[in-house]
């Protein structure tokens, strides 16, 4: 009903003009009804806003002025009344008068009417609305809407408009088909429509109220078709499987039933606890896409709902007009008042209702939509009938906002709060494979358990994935090629923003920080640069920000906080680690001088298989020491100068620690020791989206140890159990170096008797290892074979830094058998490829074709048995067959 504009006013003191203003109006109001007045004085250390003499009774008064939103409470006008009683009013030496442009809320009635009788009047809200516009003969709400309807638009709201120019009347309206905010019109004492433009925009950038609305500024304007301003009923919603952009449509919504149950009973007749419900969740875990399916079961049930995105709420005016749109009222609310009216007739009507807002959050840092919306969840507190007010909101959004303007505690203290968890297993997986059933081309086996153990059960980065591979796939390209390599987050935004300059990225960053905002919001942002609009045109059809109505937005939260703080999902970052430290540090010692490379470059260079290096290229990037830039692999220069200064070592323990995997089993050990056991099942646990065999779980925990280890993080207790190493830091830079001289069994193989090439079956190395260390020195049969090899391969002289069964066949496969020199075997066993002669080229000599078959089924047996290869039959093709 009121607005308020100076045009010394600034955002940060607005508030303080606002007070000026309104003062000086209630101070020309009392004059023009037989008063003298002066505003703001002081007696006994209290201000009191206006002081004056009535002059038929020559009365003193004192006024307190209060330019609210929100209803006036029964403390307010309590303290005013405290403020009185040293000036003598129970003497009835002064007479109060209460002036709010808000009303009271019904126990501030309560007490009015026990107090007024001491010399309290008070006129709030509507009534002095209509006193000011009496007393100072401005035009009243039927003139004013009567001359809007004139000129062929809707009237929806009138207001006052107090500025230091002057004081006019304000109409907002709308299209006539529409219920929808569209328009502001300024008349004059004589209703005419004020026209100077530069004064129509200047309250229209500086009025909150204002801002999203266009001007009418002629009495008759030659109307034109045209996209008017829409407040969206429902949400956008996704069309497909795999669109991760959206929220996820009800038919394509999976998971939460226990939760979706929980909440639509509920909302249930009768309910006795409260009517507010708050749905929490971080970014991308998929409240909007909750709330969209919400609604439509609560439709379906035959409940009435509202839903709407907070986005799209510019003012206090939208926000009525919503509340009218739920209760289909002919005329929209002018005041709180008119909306707790409402609301009650609705609750009458004996049919559960529910107001729905998504993407709340967005309100923190519009304190006036913010009150709205809080005082509608107290109003319904307050009716506690069947109207249910349901919003959803981010619990890790990075704005921060000042507790002075905004606390979430009152409405926090009046909810019902259900949080939003990161997908179960079985949703993960289920969400996978919906996605795959749908797909054209289907995603291997693999690739889907690598993605369940790279997204972690976050929905919107499952999404993100699928699709990401579905590309890769569309295109042609091997869905290895993924796997491979890896994948870190950075690259699915990346993907995003293929096809810009960088000063496309850096524009569209900086239009990201500005939203959620409409067109004008934004050329006032920008000073009306001239690129903006095609900026926005190539940004919303290329997808990159999305239009409801007349706001722009980024699809989802995960992407704008990636644009504007450079900031990645929270997400838990775990690996599992799968080369042995060997490995990879003489890798790594081959490629530290290249600083740029494909794979296929390297292969030649190095002649060492693509897949073998996709492999040590995954868990370099997995420790920090690769990173991926367009087609080519890039050796960071801070990584090469580490490695130049001797402490790649260092480097890579930190590295380690910051997998959550590892941290939090450090967090362990700083507490106890464990077994390997329970390391076992400490991957598992961690891991639960990763299918694999015992052996290879076995496989993962002796590496991770293997690395722990050789990064002097853990060791090995006297009786086998894993504990933290107490070594100083001094001495871990000391030790570590470039590791070196650290890596386990280091040796060089310049013939066939330093390989190790097994004789006989698994069970006989795992006896033979038994029997030595429990002293025995003479075997015979297979057992005697067995020895025979560990020696050949230079095994048994390390046997006594070989504590258990687990690390010995670690070692074996890690060191031994799960190396380059095998890698043609085992390809050739995995693909059906001829592993007689994969195994004729690594033993270089005039053998039989038995000879050669007898030895390959001896491998192979080991390579089952360590879960290098699959467990099952193989066919041992000899060469070309």
């Amino acid at each position: 009903m009121f607005l308020f504009y100076d045009n010394a006013q600034t955002d940060k003191n607005a508030s303080y003009y606002k007070g000026i203003l309104f003062e000086k109006l209630l101070a020309e109001m009392l004059k023009k009804n037989g008063y003298t007045v002066i505003i703001r004085q002081k007696h006994n250390s209290l201000e009191y806003d206006l002081e004056g003499i009535d002059k038929t009774t020559n009365h003193k008064i004192i006024g307190e002025a209060k330019a609210y939103q929100e209803s006036i409470s029964g403390q307010i006008l309590s303290a005013f009344l405290g403020k009185l009683v040293s000036q003598g009013i129970f003497e009835k030496k002064v007479h109060g008068l209460f002036l709010s442009t808000s009303p009271l809320t019904p126990e501030a009635k309560d007490f009015y009417n026990s107090v007024k009788q001491y010399g309290i009047t008070a006129y709030c809200g509507e009534e002095l609305f209509s006193m000011i516009i009496e007393a100072l003969s401005l035009p009243t709400r039927d003139q004013v809407f009567s001359k809007v309807k004139s000129i062929n638009y809707h009237p929806l709201f009138d207001y006052i408009l107090i500025t230091n120019y002057g004081y006019y009347k304000l109409a907002v309206a709308s299209e006539n088909d529409s219920m929808t905010p569209s328009y502001f019109i300024i008349f004059n004492n004589n209703l005419d429509i004020v026209s100077d433009k530069n004064v129509l925009e200047e309250y229209q950038q500086n009025i909150k109220e204002l801002r999203a609305l266009s001007t009418i500024y002629k009495q008759v304007e030659e109307k034109t078709k045209k996209e008017y301003r829409v407040i969206q009923q429902g949400l956008m919603i996704s069309k497909d499987w795999t669109d991760y952009r959206l929220p996820a449509a009800p038919q394509f919504f999976v998971g939460r039933k226990e939760l979706v149950s929980q909440i639509t009973k509920y909302i249930s007749p009768n309910q006795n606890e409260s009517r507010v419900i708050q749905i929490k969740s971080r970014s991308g875990v998929g409240k909007s896409s909750m709330l969209a399916l919400l609604s439509q079961d609560l439709l379906d049930i035959g409940y009435k709902v509202e839903l709407h995105d907070a986005r799209d709420i510019k003012s206090t005016i939208d926000v009525f007009s919503v509340i009218g749109r739920f209760t289909e009222a002919t005329i929209l609310p002018q005041n709180f008042s008119d909306v707790e009216e409402q609301l009650k007739l609705l609750e009458k009507q004996e049919k559960i209702c529910v107001f729905m807002v998504d993407q709340f959050e967005s309100t923190f840092l519009q304190p006036d939509i913010f009150t709205a919306y809080e005082t509608i969840a107290k109003i319904l507190c307050n009716i506690n009938g069947n109207i249910f007010f349901c919003l959803a909101r981010k619990n890790d959004q990075l704005t921060t906002y000042d507790d002075s303007m905004i606390s979430l505690n009152q409405l926090n203290s009046i909810s019902k709060n259900y949080e939003l968890r990161d997908f179960a297993k079985e949703e993960a997986k289920e969400l996978i494979d919906r996605i795959n059933d749908q797909s054209a081309k289907k995603i291997t086996r693999e690739v889907l358990a690598y993605i369940l153990e790279f997204a972690q059960g976050f929905p919107w980065l499952i999404k993100r994935t699928m699709s990401h591979i579905l590309k890769l796939t569309n295109s042609n390209l091997s869905q290895k090629q993924l796997i491979d390599t890896g994948l870190m987050l950075d690259d699915l935004f990346e993907e995003e923003l293929e096809g810009l300059d960088e000063l496309e990225k850096e524009y569209l960053s900086k239009i990201c920080n500005k939203l959620p905002a409409d067109f004008h919001q934004l050329q006032r942002n920008f000073d009306e640069d001239a690129l903006l609009p095609k900026m926005l045109d190539k940004f919303t059809q290329a997808r990159l920000l999305r239009l409801t109505g007349n706001t722009y937005d980024t699809y989802n939260d995960v992407f704008k906080e990636y644009l504007v703080y450079q900031k990645l999902p929270e997400f838990k970052h775990q690996h599992i680690y799968r080369q042995h430290p060997n490995a990879i540090i003489k890798f790594f010692g081959k490629i530290v001088s290249k600083s740029k490379f494909t794979i296929e470059q390297l292969s030649r260079t190095l002649n060492i298989s693509e897949k073998t290096l996709a492999n040590y290229i995954k868990e370099c990037r997995n420790l920090g020491l690769l990173k991926k830039e367009d087609d080519y692999w890039v050796l960071p220069k801070n990584i090469r100068d580490i490695y130049t200064q001797g402490h790649l070592g260092a480097h890579i323990r930190r590295q380690l620690l910051n997998n959550d995997l590892v941290s939090n089993l450090v967090k362990t050990l700083a507490v106890r020791q464990i077994s390997f056991e329970e390391l076992i099942n400490t991957l598992k646990v961690n891991f639960p989206y990763v299918e694999a065999a015992e052996n290879t779980w076995t496989l993962y925990a002796n590496v991770l140890i293997a690395w722990l280890e050789v990064t002097q993080i853990v060791e090995r207790s006297k009786t086998s159990e894993i504990k933290l190493k107490s070594i100083s830091l001094n001495e871990i830079t000391e030790l570590l170096g470039n590791l070196i001289n650290a890596t386990y069994g280091k040796r060089g193989r310049t013939s066939n008797r330093e390989l190790f090439l097994p004789s006989t079956s698994w069970g006989s190395y795992e006896k033979c290892f038994y029997l030595l260390k429990n002293g025995q020195t003479v075997f015979d049969g297979e057992n005697k074979k067995a020895y025979v090899d560990m020696k050949n391969c230079g095994l048994i002289e390390r046997l006594s830094n070989i504590l258990d069964t687990q690390k010995f066949k670690a070692i074996i496969t890690e060191e031994y058998l799960n190396t380059e020199e095998y890698r043609n075997i085992w390809d050739a066993a995995k693909n059906g490829g001829s592993i007689i002669g994969a195994v004729a080229n690594l033993i270089k000599g005039n053998m039989s074709a038995s000879t050669l078959n007898w030895r390959a089924k001896r491998i192979i047996n080991c390579g089952k048995a360590l879960g290098i290869i699959e467990n099952k039959r193989y066919t041992y093709k000899a060469p070309g067959g």
